[in-house]
């Protein structure tokens, strides 16, 4: 049986207190494993409780003993739901939402896997690792919580709500990841488990393996015990995408210069923007690796943990693109807007516009283009430890720890830009998904028998995006633990921590984008364009793509389903590529290439002015009381406390000016002297500097053995991302362009000249939350509960990204500019409520009994969140200058509405499970469901607001037990091949319109668990 003694001894961090619990569901390394009874009787019957059991117990024991508002999930649970990450499990949780998009800017990629954890509405989530603080490279500075690996996790806890001796960092709630250790088994254990898993779209079969080895013994010296683990994980899916982008009013009084519509010039009629179609295969692999070592002495007063953790994630995205071309805010016409066809061939289909919405029809773009795009990122965290529990007196506990968090995040984001001339294609926006017919003969058979480019396919752009960040934490913690029997004072806890975090940022910020064919966007140069990177003279720069089974058989009509891209492994490989060019005599793709630049960095793609590098300083002190009154008619115990914060920034950043596009004498004077095209030195600067107290306040009532009440308050920060914080600018000049009357080709002038830009901002100050629960919890068995958690959070300094104003001098020309980026604006409040209902049935007869749920439901309210603050208000952020005038540029302003909630706040939320439990049979199936949400306030291709649609996911997984030592099963995920959808929003009154849909695969695995 385990052994409590030895158990609470090995325990680490802030959680000594109820360490038999933890340590217990750490034990996932013996999944069914004895529990005996807890009741006070010498001749009890041990009851073996396994399987899913045996995991809700161990969840329901921690969210009953604990010291706050908590929710826990175990190993075991993550092991059996059909959920291919941790943050897919964590969406079970009462209170927890995930993303499923590569970024919250980014919905036109849809992630396959989750992306992202909110806890009750909000994404200012901390993350820990056995209690510590968790740091990484990536731009959020918390852990991808999909990238770490779940077989090297013991339980998984989300702290809603604060206790003193906790560090501070997450006002929407705490993810602590709980690993295994030695001395959490009695003996020695082996495990291991591989899985083979398939897509239906990808059609592809992925292994997962992880082994793990654990022992401990006795030696004249003390105990020794010592765990390893390790897990490779793949998975490929395949991810289709149909729809529009903005929609756009055209003709008389047209909100964007809209020019008018064939056959509707006398009318004000709303046309989408962009109609696209797109593929993406998506490679994700997963490495993960787990190492400890512990020592007591005999009489267990010294225990020393020293642990290493290292997780690796590599996803790699393949992905082809068909479009119209678009515009992003600025005026709508010219030979690229989508227009109403006049091809007398497209007689036979009618143009149907409905409340003056177009719904279907056959247009014509006059241009189609093709984006072949590949993305590798890559995500490394290792974390070492070291930490030494002394225990001088019974009643005295010392607790050191140490901690080093080494971290990178590498991506490389390339497209290349083909088009092909006369586009036509008939739209058909009615049914519940969107259709395409593509008519061009220039699409259905490309020439490729030396016709000229104007009539066939070229390459006439390409973007290089690289990104390599390193990020560093070492941390230092002393905790003083006394315990006092004889008071209602049950003990005292004070300590100290320190964190010293410095993050390199090396980004290319999306700057190196440039033309490599078309003549007329050559400047006369040599090469890239007409007859040399066309379909027809250089057919070896092009692959053809079959969109074989696309969005599973719906979405492209006709008899058009292949065509023709820039090669994917001439975008791989792009340094090679442009090389190539360069050297048979092509103009490089843009004379600002970073590889080919004389100013880079030897070795890299990054100019000195793409590093920056922020220092962040974090000291903190606490004291807590922890207290009890047993002799009571209703016994109370809790804590109370305090922490003090102190918190500093240094960043070093540069400003990036811009250069003028062709015809630049045609631009005022003041600005061709600013647009040089060079950057600043680093300028280093220190930031924000912020210290508070944060007190916390928590209490249990128990109302009955079975029954209790909870009533906790705090107050909370979170701290703003590092990448946020660079002191850094990064410039355009945009402008429109004054034709010639008799000649619409020649540029004669240019007018609505603005400096725009993005920005990064050194002062940003934590964002702050005073939060208050107030549960009733009812455990009326062991794996049964019935709870009810009412929760309110006041914000203050809400981190944002807005528009706003700031001058900008260079070469001794000042320009006012309008930028976009984050500031602290606004405050607000949110509550609701969380309703969970877990039981099993053990009351039934035979077979019946084997029967379970879990249901639990989520409410959130927000109040006076929403962004109030129009674009006219323009206040002093330290990046800029009170009263300035806001330029009214397009990208910044075009649809920058007020009024908007919170991005990924979902209004309801639940989860029902079905369960099932009997002998050798395990099974579950799982429906999760988040209501309509705001995915971002600012798309980055359309600048305007996003909305996922409402969305349910179900999943499921049977097991079989063959003997006590091996388990095999079949897991499905996405059985209801769930399509996601999204809406842009149209105006200032919320209305919106269809977006972008997307499906993907329905996976199926089988799985062996082998544990002896």
């Amino acid at each position: 049986m385990f052994n409590s003694k030895k158990g609470v001894a090995a325990m680490s961090g802030t959680h000594f207190k109820h360490s038999l619990l933890a340590a217990s569901i750490m034990a996932l390394s013996v999944p069914s494993f004895a529990q005996t009874n807890n009741a006070a009787t010498a001749d009890v019957e041990e009851v073996v409780v396994t399987g899913m059991r045996n995991s809700i117990q161990n969840a329901q024991d921690l969210k009953r003993n604990s010291d706050t508002v908590i929710d826990a999930i175990t190993a075991t649970d993550i092991g059996a739901l059909p959920d291919k990450s941790v943050t897919e499990a964590l969406q079970r949780v009462p209170g927890v939402t995930i993303e499923r998009f590569a970024s919250s800017e980014d919905p036109n990629h849809f992630a396959d896997e989750g992306t992202g954890v909110l806890v009750r509405g909000l994404d200012r989530v901390r993350s820990e690792i056995n209690g510590r603080d968790a740091f990484s490279a990536n731009p959020w500075g918390t852990l991808n919580f999909e990238d770490i690996p779940p077989e090297l996790l013991g339980a998984v806890e989300v702290v809603k709500n604060q206790t003193a001796d906790r560090i501070s960092g997450g006002i929407a709630g705490t993810v602590n990841l709980v690993t295994r250790k030695p001395f959490d088994s009695e003996g020695r254990v082996l495990a291991a488990s591989a899985k083979a898993s398939y897509g239906d779209m990808r059609e592809t079969v992925t292994p997962v393996a992880s082994a793990l080895f654990s022992d401990r013994w006795e030696t004249g010296a003390g105990e020794f015990g010592f765990l390893v683990s390790a897990i490779q994980s793949e998975l490929e899916t395949r991810g289709d995408g149909i729809g529009v982008g903005n929609y756009y009013s055209r003709g008389p009084g047209a909100d964007a210069d809209g020019a008018p519509l064939n056959g509707y010039e006398d009318q004000q009629v709303y046309m989408p923007g962009v109609i696209s179609i797109r593929t993406a295969n998506n490679d994700r692999t997963r490495e993960g690796f787990g190492s400890s070592l512990q020592w007591q002495n005999a009489d267990e007063t010294i225990v020393a943990t020293v642990e290493y953790i290292k997780a690796e994630a590599e996803l790699i995205t393949r992905e082809y693109v068909v479009y119209s071309p678009y515009e992003q805010g600025f005026v709508i016409g010219g030979n690229t807007a989508i227009n109403l066809s006049t091809n007398p061939d497209d007689a036979d289909f009618p143009t149907v516009i409905e409340d003056g919405f177009f719904k279907a029809g056959a247009l014509d773009s006059g241009l189609l283009w093709y984006n072949t795009r590949f993305n590798d990122t890559d995500n490394s965290v290792e974390d070492a430890s070291f930490n030494l529990k002394l225990r001088p007196m019974d009643n005295l506990t010392i607790d050191l720890d140490v901690q080093r968090v080494d971290s990178s995040n590498t991506v490389v984001n390339n497209s290349f830009m083909s088009q092909s001339t006369g586009s036509r294609f008939y739209v058909d926006l009615r049914g519940s998904n969107p259709s395409i017919e593509y008519l061009s003969p220039s699409v259905r058979n490309p020439n490729t028998n030396g016709a000229a480019a104007t009539n066939t396919n070229f390459i006439r752009s390409l973007l290089e995006q690289n990104v390599d960040n390193d990020a560093k934490m070492d941390a230092y913690s002393a905790d003083v633990t006394y315990e006092i029997d004889d008071n209602w004072i049950t003990g005292v806890k004070a300590g100290v921590y320190y964190a010293d975090k410095d993050l390199v940022v090396r980004d290319t910020e999306y700057s190196n984008w440039g033309v490599v064919g078309g003549c007329g966007w050559c400047a006369g140069g040599p090469g890239f364009s007409g007859t040399s990177a066309d379909l027809s003279q250089s057919p070896t720069e092009f692959e053809k793509v079959t969109f074989d089974n696309f969005y599973r058989g719906a979405g492209i009509n006709g008899d058009t389903n292949e065509f023709w891209f820039a090669k994917m492994s001439s975008v791989e490989d792009l340094v090679e590529t442009t090389l190539r060019g360069y050297e048979n005599g092509w103009m490089p793709y843009g004379t600002g290439s970073q590889w080919l630049r004389a100013d880079r960095i030897p070795g890299t793609p990054f100019a000195p002015n793409h590093v920056g590098a922020v220092n962040e300083e974090r000291q903190e002190a606490y004291v807590r009381v922890d207290y009890a009154f047993d002799d009571l008619a209703i016994p109370l115990k809790g804590n109370l406390g305090l922490r003090q914060v102190n918190y500093q920034l240094t960043s070093t950043g540069f400003e990036n000016y811009p250069t003028l596009s062709n015809n630049a004498t045609l631009y005022p004077q003041n600005v061709q002297d600013f647009a040089t095209g060079g950057s600043s030195e680093g300028v280093t600067v220190e930031g924000t500097d912020f210290s508070t107290v944060l007190p916390t306040f928590n209490l249990t009532a128990s109302l009955q053995d079975d029954l209790i009440a909870r009533f906790a308050v705090s107050k909370g920060l979170y701290y703003p991302s590092l990448t946020d914080t660079r002191n850094i600018k990064v410039m355009q000049i945009s402008k429109t362009d004054i034709t010639d009357p008799n000649d619409p080709t020649q540029v004669i002038g240019v007018t609505d000249v603005q400096l725009t830009g993005q920005a990064k901002n050194p002062f940003l100050e934590p964002e702050e939350s005073t939060n208050i629960d107030v549960t009733l919890e009812w455990y009326f068995n062991k794996t049964d509960s019935l709870t009810a958690s009412l929760f309110h959070k006041k914000l203050d300094n809400i981190i944002r990204e807005r528009a706003f104003a700031a001058p900008v001098t260079n070469n001794g020309v000042t320009l006012p500019g309008s930028f976009s980026g984050p500031v602290n604006e606004g405050s607000g409040d949110i509550q609701g409520i969380e309703l969970s209902y877990t039981q099993f049935y053990d009351s039934l007869p035979g077979l019946w009994s084997g029967l379970g749920l879990q249901l639990n439901y989520t409410y959130i309210d927000q109040q006076d969140i929403n962004d109030s603050e129009g674009i006219d208000v323009i206040e002093d952020i330290r990046l800029g200058v009170d009263g300035l005038p806001l330029p009214q540029d397009g990208r910044n302003t075009f649809r920058s509405f007020t009024d908007l909630p919170l991005p990924s706040y979902s209004e309801n939320t639940f989860n029902i499970t079905g369960m099932y439990e009997y002998e050798s049979i395990s099974a579950r199936l799982a429906y999760n469901w988040r209501s309509e949400y705001l995915i971002t306030r600012r798309d980055s291709d359309w600048f305007a607001p996003v909305y996922a649609k409402d969305t349910g996911y179900l999943d499921g997984s049977v097991f079989y037990t063959l003997n006590e030592n091996i388990k095999v099963g079949l897991e499905v995920s996405n059985l209801l091949n769930t399509e996601t959808r999204t809406m842009n929003q149209l105006n200032q009154e919320g209305d919106k319109t269809d977006g972008l849909n997307f499906v993907t695969d329905r996976r199926y695995a089988l799985s062996l668990r082998a544990q002896f």
